[in-house]
């Protein structure tokens, strides 16, 4: 039998798109030439418009005035204000600015609306200060999580008394006293057999075996 036991929750995510666009030959006594204006000139909804770092929340009105003015000269279309930390910044390159949604961060904004009517461009914020939307008031549980696994293998008939392996986590996760994520749960354990084709029905869920002190008590079938 194989084992997948012990998940644990820490990081991130990422997220990949692709575009593809194709023409046929256009109808006989038409052209193509609207679209290929709209190629040369695209109109404010096909522009792009990325994440705009406010790194430490570190932002003054005429700075946000002269990206703004060259976002737009560049073609962009919207921002989204990203306030975010800068974890690696052991000079301190990057002042600190004000703490997201006070009075002075919100001053910055209203600017930064202002400024993004006159511009002609849309203006977003993400939900949140910090990564992951993250912040001081998200508890570890509700923060962005990812899904590790380890994988033991058994003989069985057996009845079993196993200290399940700690999965693999990234090295950057935030630590406790003894080593391990500061934050993690048990999501699943399951066992199947490792040889042949594998069907749903030949899958356990051995969860309930799980002890607090990491051991699986479990009687395993042959295989």
């Amino acid at each position: 039998m194989k084992l997948a036991p012990r998940t644990t929750a820490i990081a991130g995510s990422l997220l990949l798109l692709a575009f593809l666009t194709g023409c046929a030959a256009p109808p006989d006594g038409e052209t193509y030439d609207h679209l290929r204006a709209g190629f040369r000139d695209p109109p404010a909804q096909a522009r792009p418009g990325p994440f705009w770092t406010w790194l430490n929340g570190h932002a003054d009105p005429a700075r946000i005035t002269a990206e703004m003015e060259a976002f737009a000269a560049a073609g962009f279309s919207r921002l989204q204000v990203w306030d975010v930390k800068a974890l690696q910044d052991p000079e301190k390159v990057v002042p600190v600015g004000p703490p997201f949604l006070s009075d002075a961060w919100l001053a910055n904004l209203t600017h930064a609306d202002r400024e993004a009517k006159r511009l002609g461009l849309e203006l977003g914020l993400l939900a949140s200060s910090g990564w992951n939307a993250g912040g001081t008031w998200v508890t570890p549980e509700h923060a962005g999580i990812g899904l590790y696994a380890s994988a033991q293998e058994v003989r069985g008939p057996a009845a079993l008394a196993l200290q399940l392996a700690f999965p693999s986590v990234p090295e950057h996760s935030p630590r406790g006293a003894d080593g391990r994520p500061a934050y993690w749960r048990t999501v699943a354990v399951q066992a199947s057999p490792t040889a042949g084709p594998l069907a749903p029905e030949q899958v356990l869920d051995l969860t309930a075996g799980l002890g607090a002190d990491g051991v699986l008590r479990a009687d395993l079938p042959a295989g």
